[in-house]
């Protein structure tokens, strides 16, 4: 099988991961390698992390995907949560999906904590599809809006 970089596919591995996560048959399992494979990819440094399956407060609900890096004191900020299902959506389960992605958000973040920093990313992955939204305080209160 041949092989030819396009869009955010530049690698053997990505192609891999990408026809995986292609295959409607595939569980979410496919999806989170594809996503977290691209993060990597284009966003690991050696100041950000990408991470798989992170708590996102002091209980044991996770996110698929967390891009984050370290504060000065070694604190986590997270930059980027990511929420992934298999291939097969549907538009009513993909916003129940986003809404899940809000409700992590708002589980992590406070308005108080927004305020004082960077911006804050999420996205819905169904598959080889995603959707990015940007995390903003409106009126003091927290909002996802596409990106």
């Amino acid at each position: 099988m041949s092989f030819k970089p396009y869009g955010l596919i530049k690698t053997w591995a990505l192609h891999g991961a990408y026809l995986e996560a292609s295959d409607p048959e595939k569980r979410e399992s496919a999806t989170v390698p594809l996503w977290q494979d691209i993060l990597n990819y284009y966003m690991a440094t050696d100041g950000i992390a990408v991470n798989g399956q992170q708590p996102v407060d002091d209980t044991t609900k996770a996110v698929d995907i967390i891009a984050r890096y370290y504060d000065n004191k070694f604190r986590p900020i997270t930059l980027l949560m990511v929420e992934c299902k298999r291939h097969s959506r549907t538009p009513c389960s993909i916003q129940e999906m986003e809404e899940q992605l809000y409700d992590f958000v708002k589980d992590t973040f406070s308005p108080e904590e927004l305020a004082h920093r960077p911006e804050v990313y999420g996205a819905v992955a169904y598959g080889t599809k995603i959707r990015a939204w940007t995390v903003v305080l409106n009126g003091g209160h927290i909002d996802v809006r596409p990106y």
